[in-house]
């Protein structure tokens, strides 16, 4: 993988990783008048959720080097 694919990838995984946790915080948060600051979610939750991300940052990554050539 070339470098700059390797920065496509960690960017993406960065990105799509801060977008799922904010998703996780407005299902955390049901109850609309519920004050409640930002949340991880439990470890073993947090970890399937980068697994995930990183799948798709790869594919992603790959997709990209694809079509660039």
């Amino acid at each position: 993988m070339k470098n700059n694919n390797l920065v496509v990838v960690g960017v993406t995984f960065a990105l799509f990783t801060t977008e799922a946790l904010l998703h996780y915080n407005l299902g955390a948060k049901k109850n609309p008048n519920e004050i409640r600051s930002f949340v991880l979610p439990p470890p073993k939750d947090f970890a399937k959720l980068a697994a995930i991300v990183a799948v798709f940052s790869l594919l992603s990554g790959a997709i990209i080097n694809q079509i660039s050539k």
